[in-house]
């Protein structure tokens, strides 16, 4: 599954009267004769990538999370805002694919400063396509900067946790509860359980629902039995719909 995130962020720009001062952008720091005005320290392409995030994932807008009304806030270094946002990318099992965003700006020039702010940009977020975008407003009496930014992300591809062994026992147990009965009577180890002739065709049914993360459909046949279909959709459901029953039939 894909998902796609936008954001924009604006802020003025203030002049430096008396010499250069250090400016904060894409967490590098640049000399210009002009600084951002902001509540945290203004960096307008992190606040725009952690914000496309929150809306890929559809968790809200930078405010929501950091409000300029938090005295926490103040000066507030946006590499923790974007650790936050990539912490819930992780959380919710996603994993970014690209990033593309533009920086308008009148009074600043970023193309001697583009390949720093890509190293910064790919040490925070490794592993992941970037592309970095200026232009300017055209207007020589803009005091403005903007950054927009588009994220991409994608869903995980993670496996179901494997059954348990005592699990597998329990559930071949249900399957064919007098045979398996008796061997775990005679103390079976589990590997002579799983080589057993009846239960060769669950074995590989429970390697089914260890390995296919998408809907399992699965035909066993159980000897001395009418045949019999389990239809599945993930590990989850087996569980709840057949050991819920071992359980019940533990308690009787």
């Amino acid at each position: 599954m894909y998902k796609i995130g936008q954001s924009n962020d604006i802020h003025n720009l203030k002049k430096n009267i008396f010499h250069k001062k250090k400016m904060i952008i894409g967490g590098t720091c640049i000399e210009s004769n002009y600084r951002i005005k902001a509540y945290s320290d203004g960096d307008i392409i992190l606040h725009s990538i952690s914000e496309a995030i929150y809306g890929a994932l559809s968790k809200g807008d930078l405010g929501k999370y950091f409000p300029e009304n938090d005295k926490k806030n103040k000066n507030l270094s946006s590499r923790k805002i974007l650790s936050h946002a990539l912490f819930m990318l992780k959380d919710q099992d996603y994993e970014i694919v690209n990033i593309d965003f533009t920086v308008i700006c009148e009074k600043v020039y970023f193309k001697n400063y583009k390949e720093k702010i890509l190293m910064t940009l790919n040490s925070l977020i490794p592993n992941t396509n970037i592309n970095f975008k200026a232009t300017r407003w055209e207007s020589s009496g803009n005091n403005k900067i903007q950054s927009n930014c588009v994220v991409l992300i994608k869903k995980i591809d993670s496996k179901p946790s494997p059954v348990s062994e005592d699990r597998m026992i329990e559930f071949i147990q249900y399957q064919n509860d007098k045979n398996i009965s008796e061997i775990i009577e005679e103390n079976a180890t589990c590997d002579e359980i799983k080589n057993s002739a009846t239960t060769k065709k669950i074995d590989s049914f429970i390697k089914a629902i260890n390995n296919d993360e998408d809907f399992i459909k699965e035909q066993i046949n159980i000897e001395n039995k009418e045949e019999s279909k389990i239809v599945a959709t993930t590990k989850k459901d087996v569980e709840k719909k057949y050991f819920s029953r071992i359980k019940r039939m533990r308690e009787e």
